[in-house]
């Protein structure tokens, strides 16, 4: 049993039986976490990195430098070349397209990562790779963009939005007009064209819903 003061559960990026817990940056007292015993006392206590990791078979680490968690895997940005690292393994793959620098910021679900990067003309752009650093989207401009559920939704360069699944399939391309798509959520996304407001399935194609 384990004993957290002033931090947070990071409830979203819990999975697979992988707990992260995150340091509440508003606090400045080093009594931060503890194993819970009747020894603990403001004078032994630890200083709390960026992270502390818990395995479902309650062994934790620290992981003091991370982004954008997902199991036991995540994404280190702290170096030169940006790297996929798990917390409880030796696995590590560094991603050298683009380094650390030029990233600035990661979506990652633990089989994908859509990597945004800055560019010239200070356009923005996204590319997409999988967990052991093979490319699978080369850089594309975007004004945003979400990964959910392996496929990409972005909002292009001309304010259209489009989608790609994980590997680059066009699912929904800028001819079909879509002023807006959210993220997928069970297979679902809401969007809007021409025609008006619906919900597009993971083929693109517009959806019937009956309200039951």
């Amino acid at each position: 049993t384990y004993r957290f003061d002033q931090c947070s559960l990071v409830s979203d990026i819990v999975k697979d039986g992988v707990i992260w817990v995150k340091a509440d940056n508003k606090w400045d007292s080093p009594e931060v976490y503890t194993p819970y015993d009747s020894n603990y006392n403001s004078d032994n206590a630890n200083i709390m990195p960026e992270y502390f990791v818990i395995s479902p078979e309650g062994n934790y680490k620290e992981v003091s430098a991370s982004e954008s968690p997902c199991g036991s895997l995540y994404i280190d940005t702290t170096g030169e070349n940006m790297r996929i690292k798990d917390v409880f393994s030796d696995f590590e793959k560094e991603y050298t397209a683009f380094p650390s620098s030029r990233i600035t910021s990661v979506q990652f679900d633990g089989e994908h990562a859509l990597i945004f990067l800055s560019g010239a003309e200070k356009k923005k752009y996204f590319t997409v790779i999988d967990k052991d650093c093979n490319t699978k989207i080369e850089p594309t401009v975007c004004q945003e963009a979400t990964l959910s559920e392996g496929i990409i939704v972005y909002k292009n360069g001309n304010g259209i939005y489009e989608v790609q699944d994980a590997n680059g399939s066009k699912i929904v391309s800028e001819e079909q007009g879509y002023t807006y798509i959210s993220a997928y959520l069970d297979g679902i996304a809401a969007a809007k064209n021409s025609n008006g407001p619906c919900f597009i399935g993971l083929d693109g194609e517009p959806l019937t819903l009956t309200l039951k």
